[in-house]
């Protein structure tokens, strides 16, 4: 699919072309102007261009609803909030992601100064799936974590009311609660606000019951 695009669009890839894995490697200004013309999503990985799959309508409702009630809450405030459209780079990695919703304290910085890719988000939303629950859990924390300005992580599950908030006490530790139910609150301390589990998870139907899946230890003897 990126291939098609790039043949259509006249771009070529940078330098030699291919790494030593054959596979062809883009600037990352070659990828906005690829990304500017796509009718689909595509992430950038050191060179490399990969297309993102789109998401169930429960995901999207979830994600809907949460950027809805922050973008409300900030209204007045002194920071905003952006959807998943938002471009995020990562220069340690050389990489550009995206969040399913992230929030920007004060104002924006942009990758060299331009409109594409913002440098300081400081909390960032994962609606997970089944599929990008390890990556979201593991590497792509690992990847945010090298961003300076992120202080609070927010994963939620799409398919049971559990979210999970990671906030950052010092550079090498992270606390983490978990909200399971949907009569809880989740606290966002970065900007002191709380979102019911209710409205997170409003009209997605059929979710399962979190209570199902804690294992609790057998009585001993």
């Amino acid at each position: 699919m990126v291939g098609n695009i790039i043949n259509n669009t006249g771009i070529s890839p940078v330098g030699s072309n291919r790494n030593q894995q054959g596979q062809q490697v883009y600037s990352i200004e070659q990828y906005f102007e690829l990304e500017n013309k796509a009718t689909f999503k595509s992430e950038f990985v050191d060179g490399k261009i990969i297309p993102m799959s789109g998401g169930t309508i429960s995901h999207n409702r979830i994600e809907g609803m949460i950027f809805l009630y922050l973008a409300l809450f900030a209204l007045d405030k002194a920071y905003e909030v952006l959807n998943s459209n938002q471009k995020i780079f990562i220069p340690d990695f050389n990489q550009n992601v995206y969040a399913d919703t992230c929030v920007v304290i004060g104002e924006p910085k942009m990758y060299n100064n331009g409109n594409q890719a913002i440098l300081n988000p400081a909390i960032i939303f994962e609606v997970a799936s089944k599929s990008t629950e390890k990556y979201d859990r593991s590497k792509k924390f690992m990847l945010y974590k090298t961003i300076p300005s992120f202080k609070e992580y927010v994963l939620v599950n799409q398919y049971m009311p559990i979210v999970e908030v990671f906030f950052k006490i010092n550079e090498n530790e992270w606390r983490s609660k978990s909200y399971l139910g949907l009569e809880e609150i989740v606290q966002l301390e970065t900007i002191d606000i709380a979102l019911k589990m209710a409205d997170i998870y409003k009209n997605v139907n059929d979710l399962e019951d979190p209570q199902a899946y804690i294992e609790f230890p057998e009585k001993q003897d």
